[in-house]
């Protein structure tokens, strides 16, 4: 299994999926508040990447780092998102890139 190591110590990563309601305008309207739920996950986590495919605007991908699948559950239950009802589901799974950098793992 991948781990991320370093300063942060080794750390799985983790891909959470979220899948969004259809409400486009109320979850724009929550984004700020999701983006600085991401960005302070600071030093204690490490989130590799946020992203979302444009052509399907009702789900995203974050890549996060953390020790079992139900830490990083219960650590994503305070996103915004998932406070306020924007996400209908979540599947979080273990990043194990086949090729490719990986995202520097």
């Amino acid at each position: 299994m991948a781990q991320i190591c370093g300063k942060l110590g080794a750390m799985t990563p983790y891909a959470v999926h979220y899948r969004y309601t259809d409400d486009v305008d109320f979850r724009m309207e929550l984004r700020p508040e999701h983006r600085d739920f991401l960005l302070g996950l600071g030093p204690d986590r490490l989130l590799l990447a946020a992203a979302y495919d444009p052509a399907e605007e009702h789900g995203g991908l974050l890549i996060i780092g953390g020790e079992s699948v139900e830490e990083v559950a219960e650590l994503m239950s305070a996103d915004p998102y998932q406070q306020r009802g924007v996400v209908t589901d979540v599947r979080i799974r273990t990043w194990q890139p086949a090729i490719g950098s990986g995202l520097s793992l």
